[in-house]
């Protein structure tokens, strides 16, 4: 592999001819050594999954901007299917009710 033949992927050397053949972020659309698959089915590389937490229910990785009320980290398909949304923090809980216009905690 010559000087001029090699590209700078990941911080390391790929051959022109093997660039190509890398995946791509499905974020920043990058190529990439190596993609992380997502909850949310998606393949991201390091730079753009840094900071994603699993999702405290199926354990994928996952955004880390959307939480429950107990702080921690959830994918949006389980928040939709197990948690119920709080009207008043807008953040997802699996232990709580809507009762006439007040949140308790059952």
């Amino acid at each position: 592999m010559t000087a001029d033949n090699r590209h700078p992927i990941e911080d390391q050397p790929v051959c022109g001819d093997c660039v190509p053949q890398l995946s791509r972020c499905g974020h920043c659309r990058e190529f990439a050594i190596a993609l992380t698959d997502t909850a949310d089915e998606r393949r991201l590389c390091a730079r753009c999954v840094a900071g994603w937490l699993p999702c405290v229910s199926c354990t994928g990785v996952t955004d880390p901007r959307v939480r429950t009320d107990t702080d921690e980290a959830v994918c949006l398909r389980c928040a939709a299917v197990f948690f119920d949304i709080c009207f008043q923090c807008s953040r997802y809980s699996a232990a709580t009710r809507y009762v006439s216009g007040v949140e308790e905690h059952v």
